[in-house]
């Protein structure tokens, strides 16, 4: 029974009962039965259709399989995307081992808890391990506020929410209120003391997965990451799910739609040069997302020998520092000689800020002394790659930016831009120097004027437009990848109007 024949049943039904008299019991009773036979029929008819709805879904579902292929490329893309790290030559073992995430986050004033704390210096410490160097409380006599916690901190190292740890923080920091500062320095001047550690492991592990790769881990990524999207892109399994879940809607992929959508991006015949217009509507999609991207970091000054003579008077302020502990540490025995320990305690306290102020200043001379060799012909993606690579740069900005940001922000912002810089579909950044980065835009209009691509100029100057040209470029490439595969759009929309209708 088709839809026309089951409307002129209903019509006739309701027809049927509007005639029934139901001035009296026995009418009344009547139109009930009637009612009710009528209930059971549409009841049965009803299973009938959600049965016959459900196998026609099942037939097209049925010509969907998944692409086994895509998990395998996957995981090499991962793979091969997690040691990119190594070769990014702006960082020191500082940056490549995490420790200045980890340390920065450590001293950050906000709600950490005592035992997000403990995780941190766990965290660093496993850094050590992973480069041979295992610490015991010993390491930590940077200050006697220090060596006093990490006495009671490794009795409970395999239990950091235990109860007399945290009593033991709570009476060391009502005399040293600043003892997470001390923690963050020992742990600073450790790694700048085992240095030669962490630099040999990380040029040991880059030469090991540079062997793995032929000397060629960033072309390979690129290479596999480029089969993997199209793999990706064109996957229908993939795109179907989508629907499924209503992260696209089916009707913006009308066929009449879509090739208005075609037409008022292109000034060349759609029938005849199909193709053409979808290879570069591809390569348009790409260029206008990387342009969206595209972020300026240009701040230069002079830093020569900065970073140098700042770990000249970190290392002449810790002398001093150690100087004064040796005297606290022979005077704690001795009993009386409160006087002396306080105005110790004191001078420590004083140093201990000067070393802060040193240490902070240090990072971000790391990232200014490498700007300085940034030229003005240097290609943009220079700049981005240097910015991306310091950590405690990035989130400082970006606090200065948003104002309240979470760590977990931070971390995405810092990966999305390094998917970013590492994007196999970058032409503009890659070739385009600082200098000359204003033209950007006049660059991409030329270019897709002179292949018959009709965009406003102007527009490419609003991000809400480059939004909506990147959504609709989505929509026709979606809408040939559909037109490639098993299935059509309509078979794509009867299932998704099934799963409505079984589910009710």
């Amino acid at each position: 029974m088709n839809n026309e024949n089951l409307v002129n049943l209903i019509d006739s039904n309701k027809e049927v009962l509007s005639t029934l008299p139901k001035n009296n019991k026995k009418n009344i009773s009547k139109y009930i039965e009637k009612l009710a036979k009528y209930k059971k029929e549409y009841s049965e008819k009803g299973l009938s259709l959600k049965e016959e709805i459900e196998k026609r879904k099942d037939k097209i579902v049925k010509k969907i399989s998944i692409n086994k292929d895509l998990d395998k490329l996957k995981n090499k893309v991962l793979k091969l995307e997690e040691n990119i790290y190594l070769f990014n030559d702006y960082n020191s073992s500082y940056e490549k081992s995490g420790l200045d995430k980890i340390l920065y986050n450590l001293s950050c004033k906000g709600n950490k808890s005592l035992v997000d704390l403990n995780n941190d210096i766990k965290s660093c410490m496993e850094k050590f391990k992973e480069v041979g160097v295992v610490l015991s409380a010993k390491d930590f006599k940077y200050t006697p506020a220090v060596y006093s916690y990490m006495q009671e901190y490794f009795k409970y190292i395999d239990n950091l929410n235990n109860e007399n740890l945290k009593n033991s923080f709570e009476k060391i920091y009502w005399k040293f209120p600043d003892i997470i500062i001390h923690i963050e320095l020992a742990i600073k001047y450790l790694y700048y003391k085992n240095i030669k550690y962490f630099d040999k492991y990380f040029s040991c592990l880059k030469q090991t997965i540079d062997k793995e790769c032929n000397n060629n881990l960033l072309e390979d990524y690129k290479k596999i990451k480029v089969n993997y999207d199209q793999l990706v892109n064109k996957d229908i399994y993939t795109i179907f799910e989508k629907f499924l879940n209503k992260k696209y809607n089916i009707n913006d992929y009308n066929e009449d739609k879509i090739r208005q959508n075609i037409g008022s991006l292109t000034n060349l015949d759609i029938e005849e040069n199909y193709e053409k217009i979808i290879t570069n509507f591809s390569k348009l999609y790409n260029s206008i997302k990387e342009y969206k991207n595209y972020l300026s970091y240009k701040d230069k000054d002079k830093y020569k020998d900065i970073v140098k003579n700042k770990r000249k008077e970190i290392t002449k302020n810790e002398k001093k520092l150690f100087k004064i502990n040796k005297k606290i540490y022979s005077l704690l025995p001795k009993n009386n000689k409160e006087k002396q320990l306080d105005k110790l305690y004191m001078d420590s306290s004083q140093i201990i800020v000067t070393l802060k102020e040193l240490y902070d200043s240090l990072e971000k001379d790391k990232f200014n002394e490498q700007i300085m060799k940034i030229s003005d012909n240097s290609e943009i993606i220079e700049v981005l790659k240097l910015a991306n690579s310091y950590y405690i740069f990035h989130a400082e900005l970006l606090i200065k930016r948003e104002g309240e940001i979470s760590s977990s922000d931070i971390n995405k912002h810092i990966s999305d831009l390094n998917d970013y810089i590492v994007s196999p579909y970058n032409t503009i950044i890659n070739n385009i120097d600082i200098i000359n980065d204003k033209d950007l835009s006049e660059i991409i209009y030329n270019i897709y004027n002179l292949n018959n691509i009709v965009i406003n100029k102007d527009s490419l100057n609003d991000e809400s437009n480059l939004d909506s040209l990147l959504i609709l470029l989505n929509r026709i490439l979606i809408f040939d990848s559909i037109n490639k595969s098993s299935v059509t759009v309509k078979e794509i929309e009867f299932v998704c109007d099934a799963n409505e209708i079984i589910s009710d």
